[in-house]
């Protein structure tokens, strides 16, 4: 019984954390400073009018908790052309690996890229793709 609930635990970490570990990151724009943006493509979902995406953020250098990158779940409005942060997670290595904090669920908040930005660039990208 032991070692079944040892499997079933090990297979459904496995699984919520394999989209961060296992995703094909193409990257979309960099930053001033260096800080690269990538998206998961082939894991974009559409329903009900809004696009859902990963996003991972590479630091150029380590922020002041001494993360390197950041993977954060978003929902886009390809139409009003908005988004809204829904899961983050911080990593202590680049490229979302290496240890990391809980993820955290920050207040749902629309937010309007404004041009040139690097999440106007992100949003545009996953929005006509």
């Amino acid at each position: 019984m032991k070692k079944m609930f040892l499997l079933f635990v090990f297979s459904c970490s496995t699984f919520i954390f394999s989209n961060v570990s296992y995703a094909e990151w193409i990257k979309i724009t960099e930053n001033i400073l260096g800080d690269e943006y990538y998206v998961d493509l082939k894991e974009i979902r559409k329903s009900n009018g809004y696009v859902y995406y990963w996003q991972l953020t590479d630091y150029s250098k380590p922020t002041e908790l001494g993360d390197l990158s950041s993977t954060i779940y978003v929902q886009g409005d390809c139409n009003i052309f908005r988004y809204a942060y829904l899961s983050a997670t911080f990593h202590k290595k680049s490229m979302g690996k290496g240890e990391y904090i809980e993820p955290m669920t920050p207040k749902f908040e629309w937010t309007y890229p404004t041009p040139n930005s690097t999440s106007n660039s992100v949003l545009k990208k996953v929005c006509t793709h």
